[in-house]
């Protein structure tokens, strides 16, 4: 039986403790950070295979390196807190991050149970969620613990597991692995170096509305945003998230190559030739179609009436610091997700052609422009009590929620040591864990293979981390594309 044994734990702190000093406390958040749900942290596991000779990863420089890094993410060593507007930011900076220092008794060629000889998150022990820290998703326990830690997990060949999660209002994933490449470049260089050729800008976006003209104000007051609202219920206490009960949900990989995805592509384009869709939104729409017909298969299988009970919206949101959207610095750390939503009719999602639904979720995307997204954020800025912005997403069955991973390059920089040659130890594995806070019906997070160091082909290969309640995976609609997409 595989066991995790944790061993050690560190405090995480700035090299130099004057940095915590040059910050604020309270430290605000900001306008982006807002329109996050706390409860859903940013995490990733990163697997190494051992050399044949050397010590990989060794625990002091880690720990090092960690402590240099912070010096330019002295925020991240803060908790959480919500003023009494419910407005985020964090305080007690100078409390600390955390590294945990684990073993675990299985070799890393044990665990692999994929056909293709490759190892994928579902194969490491309770499908990664043990190679990373307990997370406590109550209001009390995102309070409470650190906003940074890191789980470091050596495996009985030698080979080890990295695991490093960020409180998401704090962070988005792009985010993390910023964080996650600073921190590889330190420890490379922390002999000779310890300085960053990109350090990252982690001043918030609209942290207050000092920087907003009269009359940007005056018009944010009056904004009335898309996809997003303003509760006028009076606010109560916020509830505790905890694991959902009923039936259980279970995450998969899916694979989907690139021969695989030019086809979906191909499929997805309007029959006329006259429009285009990018892969992301050709294999989402593929997706989220195959996954409506499963659930409308399982319902008529039991009696009941699909249309009467299922909603059909999905739910992603947008990377906007590119130029075209908010032209946020290149490095800048944080937040910068922007809220999406459509609704598919249920004659179109059950029975239309892919490229209906592939040019519904195109229309999404592209309908929104950046003077949308920044009156959105003003609006959000201004409000007084950050608590009642809600989103517009019915949280029912049918719907679906898109995350996208696969262009924040999650293998590339992310080499910690070299082998006897100094060749670059690049992970066999760069994926978030499957664990309570992913294993929502519906969830689906678009990530880069392997395949990411080593090819060159276009479209590259896409893996999807996809959790659906357990029924849904025995249907006809599903069985095909597990067994071959």
């Amino acid at each position: 039986m595989t066991t995790v044994e944790v061993i050690e734990r560190y405090d995480l702190q700035c090299e130099d403790e004057g940095k915590v000093a040059e910050l604020e406390d309270p430290y605000k958040l900001g306008a982006l950070d807002a329109l996050n749900f706390p409860f859903v942290p940013v995490e990733n596991v990163f697997v190494y295979e051992h050399p044949t000779k050397g010590d990989l990863l060794p625990v002091e420089r880690l720990h090092r390196a960690l402590s240099y890094v912070l010096n330019y993410y002295p925020h991240l060593t803060g908790r959480l807190h919500y003023s009494e507007s419910y407005n985020p930011e964090l305080v007690r900076l100078g409390s600390g991050g955390e590294l945990i220092v684990a073993k675990c008794n299985s070799r890393l060629e044990d665990l692999r149970s994929s056909k293709n000889d490759r190892l994928v998150v579902t194969d490491l022990p309770s499908s990664g969620a043990d190679l990373t820290p307990l997370f406590d998703p109550t209001m009390e326990g995102l309070c409470r613990d650190p906003i940074l830690t890191v789980q470091h997990t050596r495996f009985a060949c030698g080979g080890v597991a990295l695991g490093v999660r960020i409180n998401h209002m704090a962070g988005d994933a792009c985010s993390l692995f910023k964080f996650c490449r600073d921190l590889a470049e330190i420890y490379r260089n922390i002999s000779s170096e310890v300085t960053l050729s990109g350090p990252p800008v982690i001043r918030p976006y609209l942290q207050d509305t000092n920087g907003l003209t009269k009359e940007e104000l005056a018009s944010a007051l009056q904004y009335n945003p898309p996809d997003v609202y303003l509760d006028e219920t009076p606010p109560t206490a916020v509830p505790d998230r905890g694991p959902d009960e009923g039936v259980p949900v279970i995450g998969r990989i899916l694979r989907f190559t690139s021969d695989q995805l030019t086809k979906i592509k191909q499929q997805a384009m309007e029959p006329q030739g006259t429009g285009w869709v990018s892969t992301f939104e050709a294999l989402s729409a593929y997706l989220t179609q195959k996954v409506y017909q499963a659930r409308v298969e399982l319902l008529e299988s039991e009696g009941k009436t699909p249309s009467e009970r299922l909603g059909s919206q999905i739910w992603t949101v947008m990377n906007v610091r590119a130029p075209d959207r908010l032209n946020l610095p290149p490095n800048y750390f944080g937040n910068a997700s922007y809220p999406l939503r459509t609704k598919i009719p249920h004659e179109l999602f059950a029975h239309g052609p892919l490229w209906q639904v592939a040019n519904s979720i195109h229309t999404m995307i592209r309908r929104v422009d950046p003077p949308t997204i920044k009156q959105t954020l003003d609006w959000v800025a201004v409000q007084p009590d950050i608590s009642r912005i809600k989103m517009d997403l019915d949280l029912v069955e049918g719907n679906i929620t898109l995350m996208q991973w696969s262009h924040f390059k999650p293998y590339t920089g992310m080499n910690f040591d070299g082998d006897t040659n100094n060749t670059p130890i690049h992970p066999i594995l760069s994926s978030p864990p499957s664990t309570i806070t992913t294993q929502i019906d519906g969830m689906a997070i678009f990530t880069s293979t392997e395949q990411e160091l080593t090819t060159n082909e276009y479209p590259p290969s896409i893996d999807i981390l996809l959790s659906l309640s357990k029924p849904l995976w025995d249907t006809n609609a599903l069985k095909h594309i597990v067994n071959n997409p």
